[in-house]
């Protein structure tokens, strides 16, 4: 944008989900469009890319954008090679962290352990891009990446949380949680869950946004005969 020209010390946020693009989290498409309107610089890291039959016409000029890497590749291989050799204390302390605070869930357990190696290649890809702040959609697998990154290297973050990602299970909900700048929660009852079940203190950096559409948008059609 014109604003990032004038100013390339302007933030350039990393947005982390799940899929991209996914019919049904447009949400989280307008969200990011939003940001580029008012002139933020965004960068787009899904963790699997979605083969959608149909794709939302907002989310076409993304697909072109988006940072894709494998689970696996030489490329994330070297980067671990790379970051163990070089900080081996706070690799292997990341990795006994990840594995024993999902040990209890077997699923999320698989999972983290299957992305670790991929989130250490995309702290380095980041770096690379210049990336100043993450925002994960979801506490699961997006927040767990932000977080590792953001142990790696330092770039801030920050997590919306939704509703099967906080209700269903809360393995390291309260780790992700407490390293996160922010929150957002799409209610009240969300922030008043989060703050029952890891503690009043994650009130005061939970901010409530929520979800809306633009009525204009969905302007009535006649039904068909």
């Amino acid at each position: 944008s014109l604003a990032a020209k004038r100013d390339p010390l302007r933030k350039k946020i990393a947005y982390i989900m799940s899929r991209f693009p996914k019919l049904s989290e447009t949400f989280i498409l307008r969200e990011m469009s939003e940001l580029e309107r008012q002139g933020e610089r965004v960068a787009l890291y899904p963790l699997l890319v979605q083969q959608e039959a149909i794709i939302h016409a907002e989310a076409k000029a993304w697909i072109g954008r988006m940072q894709k890497l494998p689970l696996i590749s030489l490329p994330i291989l070297t980067a671990n090679s790379r970051t163990l050799r070089k900080e081996p204390r706070m690799y292997s302390s990341l990795f006994v962290k990840t594995f024993w605070e999902n040990r209890t869930f077997p699923k999320f357990l698989t999972r983290a352990m299957l992305l670790f190696p991929k989130a250490i290649g995309l702290a380095d890809l980041m770096q690379q891009d210049g990336i100043t702040h993450i925002h994960a959609h979801y506490a699961t697998h997006p927040a767990f990446v932000a977080w590792l990154i953001n142990q790696m290297t330092g770039i801030s973050f920050s997590v919306t949380v939704h509703a099967h990602d906080i209700f269903v299970r809360q393995e390291m909900l309260a780790t992700k949680l407490r390293s996160a700048s922010f929150v957002v929660a799409i209610s009240e009852y969300n922030r008043d869950f989060l703050a029952r079940t890891i503690g009043e203190w994650v009130r005061e950096k939970t901010h409530v946004i929520h979800c809306g559409i633009r009525p204009n948008r969905y302007a009535a059609r006649p039904m068909p005969s």
